[in-house]
């Protein structure tokens, strides 16, 4: 063994046994001091063993539970920074695979200048279609589906049967707040009356969206609901619109 080791083995050993010691030694002289017969050294030593192994035995104890306590709380304190770490791994992964996905970003649909048409007929209906995303991620691999619910479609047809009557736009990923479309719609107007289920799918599901337009006194009145999974995030309804006695539109 080295000499700087030995030293630091019995510096470590004096120093936890000194408080034994004084202990043992201060009860020794005080036990003696009271003994009329004076001092006997095998009684005296007797007397110092046992109060040193007492003691040392005591402060060990004390000693064992003050470091059983630090380390708890060391513990605690490792299991706390722990489950913080988890948390900002998990919004950071979140976070990461939201800018991948889409997250709980979604788009929809408004038509716009339907009251621009052409003079000469009033059987035509256009609109120019601005595409709007709500939400802080971009959307990935969305893809556009228009369907006139005049068409004639065959009984039980699902909205993949639905989906393929309509006009397809393709936009692949979309990062832009909103964006007037290339594409226009055009449509039937000679009934003053037109209803559209849109389906817009990408990477984070599919949006349906339900648009009904309706030409009152020549000017074209627009409705729009955009729903998910059932859950209708988004109503926009002109206030001219016409609705059921509860104020409600009378949506499909």
């Amino acid at each position: 063994m080295k000499l700087a080791t030995f030293a630091r083995i019995a510096k470590q050993l004096a120093i936890e046994f000194a408080a034994p010691a004084s202990v043992a030694i201060a009860y020794t002289i005080v036990s003696e001091s009271r003994n009329g017969n004076g001092w006997d050294l095998i009684d005296a030593l007797a007397k110092f063993s046992s109060a040193f192994f007492l003691s040392s035995w005591l402060l060990s104890q004390v000693f064992r539970v003050a470091k059983q306590h630090r380390t708890d709380d060391h513990f605690t304190t490792i299991q706390t920074n722990l489950a913080s770490l988890l948390e900002q791994i998990e919004s950071r992964t979140n976070h990461l695979l939201s800018n991948i996905t889409g997250g709980d970003s979604y788009c929809f649909l408004m038509f716009l200048e339907l009251n621009r048409l052409r003079k000469h007929s009033d059987e035509l209906g256009k609109a120019t279609l601005l595409l709007q995303r709500l939400g802080q991620y971009p959307i990935s691999e969305l893809s556009i589906w228009i369907v006139d619910r005049d068409l004639e479609l065959p009984e039980g047809a699902g909205v993949g049967d639905i989906a393929k009557r309509g006009k397809h736009i393709e936009i692949g990923g979309f990062a832009r707040r909103r964006k007037v479309l290339t594409q226009s719609l055009t449509f039937d107007a000679s009934s003053n009356e037109k209803c559209f289920d849109i389906y817009l799918s990408a990477m984070n599901g599919t949006i349906h969206q339900k648009i009904w337009v309706q030409r009152i006194e020549g000017q074209w009145l627009v409705a729009s609901r955009v729903e998910k999974d059932g859950i209708v995030l988004l109503d926009s309804v002109d206030s001219s619109f016409p609705r059921t006695d509860d104020g409600d539109v009378a949506w499909w």
